[in-house]
């Protein structure tokens, strides 16, 4: 509950302070061109799926964060580079439908790869899509276990107002998927793993 009312207060932050500022609307010949850097940081729904006889499944409200860093090909058309992942933190946990029992246990992923952001100008709506290569970690009880790499995607909508000629802060809702293999037990055995979370970020953009 503390992570998710953390969670609201900085969207409402996201969502206040360009007013604050003064800055709720962009010039209209302000364009994205050149270097770009982007922060997003959000939270919300997620949901970890290792799959099996009896699926292992992992829920809480998780946290979700990428670091982009490209440039514009185009006006108002950027590829970057993209890392970023998100966490569980002591979560709910089921075995074949049924409620367990862990203790001291988080789930993460992290990935990384490339994509691209698309700017509707003058309203600084953006569109933006990643394919990452993404590990998860598993921790319990002082144990861990990692799965093998496998494909994810992210992808966000999100509105920015500019705070000054480089600089605009804004919030985005997101969607961060990915599908994986654990690795191989003693016979060669291994388990699929489904990672998915939304939710609501706060971005900070430089271009």
């Amino acid at each position: 509950m503390r992570k998710a009312s953390t969670t609201c207060l900085v969207l409402l932050l996201a969502l206040c302070l360009p007013g604050l500022l003064g800055a709720q609307t962009s010039p209209q010949d302000k364009a994205h061109e050149g270097f770009f850097m982007r922060f997003l940081l959000g939270g919300g729904p997620g949901k970890v799926t290792i799959e099996g006889t009896q699926d292992l499944v992992f829920k809480a409200i998780g946290m979700d964060f990428h670091f982009q860093i490209g440039k514009s090909i185009g006006q108002n058309f950027i590829v970057f580079g993209d890392l970023g992942g998100f966490s569980l933190s002591n979560p709910d946990a089921e075995y074949g439908g049924q409620s367990v029992s862990v203790n001291d246990a988080s789930v993460s992923a992290m990935g990384f790869g490339g994509g691209f952001t698309y700017y509707m100008m003058p309203a600084n709506v953006y569109f933006s899509g990643s394919i990452l290569y993404c590990k998860d970690t598993i921790e319990s009880s002082g144990s861990k276990g990692e799965s093998e790499y496998g494909l994810g995607f992210f992808i966000a909508l999100g509105k920015e107002w500019w705070i000054g000629n480089n600089w605009g802060l804004g919030a985005a809702l997101f969607l961060d998927t990915s599908s994986l293999k654990d690795q191989a037990d003693a016979y060669g055995n291994q388990a699929g793993i489904k990672n998915f979370i939304y939710g609501i970020a706060f971005s900070a953009t430089m271009d």
